[in-house]
């Protein structure tokens, strides 16, 4: 799948929500009620404090920075997609600066090491090998020592069967992972997933989504730390 094509299509849509694939037009209530629990689920783990600064790479158009900006010091949104960045650039953050790039290339873009990292409902993009090593790599380089990174709402790919729950979507699926182009980007297992962020010098944890949270029910979380030297 070309996700730069993809998300540059999506950009043209209504909906602010909607053109970061948040919301949909049959369910808008349930989605933006939805979207509150899952904000304060990322500040909890993250942990933010007013001192803090924060990076939010695949930011879209700042529908998270609204809600996570004003907890932190310095917010920088960072994204591939340059309408959405403009779109971004509009809202009233004083402290906010976005920046349009590619995750895989965080060190050129991160103008100095921050205390927190998000990179939220985004891991699925990257299945290129190459691409999520210097995505992973870059995350450690821009991180400060103690720094907390979140990595949420990754698809667990031993629960794809509990969102493709038709055997026609089942089917469909499995047409799709032969031909190499799933529409929902790539699925990971969440032990393998640990020992490669380990790899990079993190210490992981890996987070079970509360029950409440949208999509609990074939997602997880992990939490990356960078050690103190």
């Amino acid at each position: 799948m070309n996700w730069k094509e993809f998300w540059q299509e999506q950009a043209s849509k209504k909906n602010a929500q909607e053109r970061v694939g948040r919301i949909n037009a049959n369910s808008q209530k349930a989605n933006a009620a939805s979207f509150l629990h899952t904000v304060q689920h990322i500040k909890t783990q993250l942990s933010l404090q007013q001192e803090h600064s924060l990076l939010d790479v695949c930011c879209g158009n700042g529908q998270l920075a609204v809600h996570l900006a004003p907890d932190v010091k310095q917010y920088f949104g960072l994204d591939f997609t340059l309408p959405l960045i403009e779109e971004a650039k509009q809202l009233p953050l004083q402290n906010a600066e976005f920046l349009w790039g590619d995750a895989s290339k965080l060190i050129t873009h991160v103008p100095s090491p921050v205390d927190r990292i998000l990179l939220h409902f985004s891991l699925q993009y990257f299945e290129d090998a190459k691409q999520r090593y210097e995505l992973f790599n870059g995350l450690f380089q821009v991180s400060k020592p103690g720094a907390r990174v979140l990595i949420s709402d990754i698809p667990d790919a031993s629960r794809w069967k509990a969102f493709y729950k038709s055997p026609l979507q089942r089917l469909r699926y499995l047409k799709q992972k032969l031909m190499g182009n799933e529409d929902m980007g790539a699925w990971f297992k969440p032990a393998q997933l640990a020992r490669y962020a380990q790899g990079f010098g993190f210490e992981v944890s890996i987070l079970e989504q509360p029950s409440h949270l949208p999509y609990s029910h074939y997602r997880f979380d992990i939490l990356l730390i960078k050690p103190l030297p």
